[in-house]
């Protein structure tokens, strides 16, 4: 987990005072909260040895920020489980501002050095007969 004076430093160079009015444990669960869904999407590969890296910490700090704009009060975090289909049961069943779709633009282009790229080609099944 990023540390959390890393992230009140980043904060605090914003000048967000709803980030620095919250406390510790709120700001904890909203940094567990956002990491946690970056770390199982499905679409980034981040390396063990990449998470003290400022970028990094810096998208996970703009994903925590942004949870807390768009919610009235933060809920308590439950770790999310990856499971077998889980692209399809967890991004479909996300309403909007926990669906990935929706992250704010900073937040995926900072993660963009981890970007997963997937070739896309079109296998042709020829018969034969």
């Amino acid at each position: 987990m990023i540390d959390l004076a890393s992230a009140n430093t980043y904060n605090e160079q914003r000048a967000r005072s709803s980030w620095i009015s919250l406390t510790d444990p709120i700001k904890t669960g909203l940094l567990i909260d956002a990491e946690t869904e970056i770390e199982y999407h499905p679409s980034y590969n981040i390396p063990a040895e990449e998470k003290s890296n400022s970028r990094y910490i810096a998208a996970v700090t703009e994903l925590a920020f942004h949870k807390l704009s768009i919610k009235d009060t933060p809920g308590p975090n439950v770790k999310r489980i990856k499971q077998s289909r889980y692209e399809e049961e967890y991004f479909e069943s996300k309403s909007s501002f926990e669906n990935t779709m929706h992250w704010p633009p900073i937040v995926v282009s900072m993660l963009s050095p981890w970007l997963v790229k997937v070739s896309l080609r079109v296998q042709t099944i020829r018969n034969d007969n």
